[in-house]
């Protein structure tokens, strides 16, 4: 895919479940702007895939990861500022759910441990910068589309071309558990996709009204 220079490197928006919907649940619907590195994105290399020696992923790859917000921090490195977002990972199956409970995303407890999600400004940008990165907030949701950075990392980095953030009240971790499921050689498997098959599904919990947490 053909490197798209945004403002600032990457846009990050809010899901708005305002417009009341039917009870129901359906695949998700990237916004517009989201939707090319969406279609283009490989959502079956996850964090394992990239720790594990025996895979050499790509860096022209556009990769797809999701997770949860742990920490953000701006440093300073010569003429540029560099925006970092801690991530802890979290399967999703990528199914938005409109019923009763607030939470219209489900993911799994389980995900590939912690990764990093980097973006660099130009030092010129630091007030600009300052007040994007207080729309990414501690344990909110993330959407990332990125480009690895390195491999064989404990904890992997990916260089931002995009990100989406679900405040932390849309999501829920209590209500269903799975894992994405890997072939003999550890590799995560496929499906039609081009998202990972999921097994080991256990259901935590009924979802009831308002929050689920």
């Amino acid at each position: 895919m053909k490197k798209i220079k945004l403002l600032f490197g990457f846009l990050s928006l809010m899901i708005l479940y305002a417009c009341p919907m039917a009870p129901g649940s359906r695949y998700y619907k990237p916004v517009d702007i989201e939707a090319t590195y969406f279609n283009q994105s490989k959502r079956c290399i996850l964090p394992d895939d990239v720790k594990n020696a025996e895979n050499k992923v790509d860096k022209k790859t556009l990769l797809n990861w999701t997770g949860v917000i742990k920490n953000v921090t701006t440093s300073e490195e010569n003429d540029s500022i560099n925006l970092k977002i801690l991530i802890e990972h979290k399967y999703w199956d990528f199914i938005e759910d409109f019923s009763i409970q607030n939470e219209k995303i489900f993911l799994s407890e389980n995900g590939e441990g912690k990764f990093y999600l980097i973006s660099k400004y130009p030092i010129s940008s630091k007030q600009k910068l300052d007040s994007l990165s207080n729309n990414y907030k501690i344990d909110d949701f993330i959407i990332c589309y990125g480009f690895l950075k390195n491999n064989n990392l404990n904890i992997p980095e990916i260089n931002a071309q995009f990100s989406r953030t679900i405040p932390y009240k849309f999501y829920s971790t209590k209500i269903m558990k799975y894992d994405a499921k890997k072939d003999e050689n550890g590799s995560t498997v496929c499906n039609e996709k081009n998202s990972y098959e999921l097994t080991n599904f256990k259901s935590l919990k009924i979802p009831t009204a308002g929050q689920n947490k």
